[in-house]
């Protein structure tokens, strides 16, 4: 994943792949909090939810037609009442 792209997309929606676990339908739009040197701050507009993840969760990036696009992840993220959590997939 370029960080270069990503630190240019502060503050843009997003969308995450695959879907995140235990959000309620229709809140699935992020924004791109901040970008470091070794991770990037993601956090749910709907939720308020927030997730840190470093470059190494992340697969890619794809643009999209009728959305924001997507980051595609290497972990899936879950999100239960205040507290989240990430599992490895790929």
């Amino acid at each position: 994943m370029n960080k270069k792209m990503l630190a240019r997309m502060t503050r843009r929606l997003i969308r995450l792949w695959p879907a995140p676990i235990g959000l309620t339908r229709g809140c699935d739009r992020w924004i791109i909090d901040s970008v470091s040197q070794d991770s990037l701050r993601l956090m749910n507009i709907h939720t308020g939810h927030i997730f840190e993840l470093g470059y190494d969760h992340i697969k890619e990036w794809r643009s999209g037609l009728l959305s924001d696009g997507f980051l595609c992840l290497r972990s899936r993220v879950w999100a239960e009442g205040n507290r989240g959590s990430l599992a490895l997939i790929y």
